[in-house]
């Protein structure tokens, strides 16, 4: 809840900052790929399936929207 609220005020901001759009994006994965590991193992361990190919797109997603980030002009 915390990286979404940060998001929020950075999208929210006038001034968007290069290098909090980096941790945010950084952070955003991280946890994405946590929760997709964290879900496909639960499914094979367990046989319950949970949305873990969801997750591992959205984690693609944001690896590769973290990839082709703006960073010429830093902060």
């Amino acid at each position: 809840m915390t990286v979404g609220a940060a998001l929020l005020v950075w999208v929210l901001d006038d001034g968007r900052s290069i290098r909090w759009n980096r941790y945010l994006l950084i952070a955003s994965a991280g946890i994405m790929a946590f929760l997709t590991v964290y879900q496909f193992m639960i499914w094979a361990v367990t046989g319950m399936y949970h949305s873990w190919i969801s997750n591992a797109i959205i984690t693609a997603f944001v690896l590769i929207m973290a990839q082709r980030s703006d960073t010429r002009h830093d902060d």
